[in-house]
């Protein structure tokens, strides 16, 4: 059934051993700088959110930055993701202004960080379910794929585009994403859709949105990326992301 892997489903956790669980992955849980913390207590370090939020009329993306996705099925939600990421990977390649080009670099951390993290608590855990063992396997290589791209934005997220090497890194990035689209596109969504009605297809693709609300801004290399944990490790992600970003909006392009 679609409601048993719904991300509204595990809250609140009940078993004492998926919570000890929990508490262990969080409390190994890295933030975006180079201390860990325990849910007792952590010293935290704000990293530069520097122009996330920034407006920059030079910017023109694609209209699926604003495009209405409500109603809209799972696959065709992902797709229009993937394409608005694809738009940004190709203004910070174009971008000769530094400024600019940190802008840029730091919404494609943003909405690679929020997708992977929805995608891992919505779509994944619904493919291991429906495809059986090669939905499993499918979710496993694509996870490791994420990873490996989380571990990239982590590391940028504590650079400036401006710094050597980063333009390097993020071009690794591009292409690793690029091939994680691919194989998404081509060899998951056809199964995925044929393996459900276009109903569930919509109500999956609202839990998706809906998961956004849930998902950590920035990456988070060392969090749980597996169903259930990851929802836990993730909104406790989501609430540190937020609470420093007042504080470090504005640090990192005034460096520059």
């Amino acid at each position: 059934m679609l409601s048993s892997i719904s991300v509204r489903s595990v809250a609140p956790v009940t078993s004492r051993l998926l919570t000890r669980n929990i508490l262990a992955a969080l409390s190994t849980f890295q933030p975006a700088n180079n201390r860990f913390y325990t849910v007792r207590s952590f010293h935290y370090q704000p990293v530069i959110m520097s122009t996330l939020n920034s407006n920059v009329s030079n910017i023109q993306l694609n209209k699926n930055l604003n495009v209405e996705k409500k109603g809209k099925p799972l696959t065709e939600i992902v797709m229009m993701e993937h394409r608005t990421v694809e738009q940004l990977f190709s203004q910070f390649s174009a971008s000769l202004n530094m400024d600019e080009k940190q802008t840029i670099a730091n919404m494609i951390i943003r909405e690679l960080s929020l997708h992977a993290a929805k995608e891992e608590m919505v779509m994944y855990p619904f493919i291991k379910s429906r495809l059986g063992k090669e939905g499993a396997d499918l979710v496993e290589h694509s996870i490791d794929e994420h990873q490996g791209v989380k571990n990239l934005l982590y590391e940028l997220d504590q650079m400036k585009v401006s710094d050597a090497g980063y333009v390097e890194k993020m071009n690794l990035v591009i292409k690793e994403v690029s091939h994680h689209v691919k194989e998404e596109e081509q060899n998951i969504f056809p199964k995925l859709d044929r393996a459900m009605s276009r109903e569930e297809n919509i109500k999956l693709g609202q839990e998706f949105l809906d998961a956004e609300s849930k998902a950590p801004p920035r990456p988070h290399p060392s969090a749980p990326a597996h169903y259930p944990l990851n929802v836990a490790a993730n909104m406790f992600g989501k609430v540190l992301d937020e609470g420093i970003r007042g504080a470090s909006d504005t640090r990192k392009t005034s460096q520059i």
